[in-house]
């Protein structure tokens, strides 16, 4: 969840007021506060996504170190830097 953006040179010193603000409120209030934002997340499956994603990766190191004998495909970031500068996919070529 995002509340606010701030520059990034302005980035420490926001967090800071922040957490003062935060450090502030009653602890009770704030525990709760979370305990209901994760049970919200839960009853929407939250966890259960996590769970499936992290099997899913732990698959796809798996295959890597049989192929590549390591956890990541070593052109991974290669392919990755050229899909960024691609344009994106139904975008008119440029001419």
């Amino acid at each position: 969840m995002v509340n606010r953006v701030v520059p990034r040179d302005a980035l420490a010193e926001a967090s800071l007021a922040l957490a003062a603000e935060i450090a502030q409120q009653p602890a009770m209030g704030l525990k709760t506060a979370k305990a209901s934002i994760n049970q919200a997340q839960d009853a929407q499956g939250f966890f259960n996504s996590l769970r499936s994603a992290m099997g899913l990766q732990q698959l796809a190191h798996a295959q890597n170190y049989l192929v590549h004998g390591m956890a990541v495909d070593p052109s991974g970031a290669e392919r990755v830097k050229a899909l960024v500068k691609a344009p994106p996919l139904g975008a008119p070529e440029a001419e």
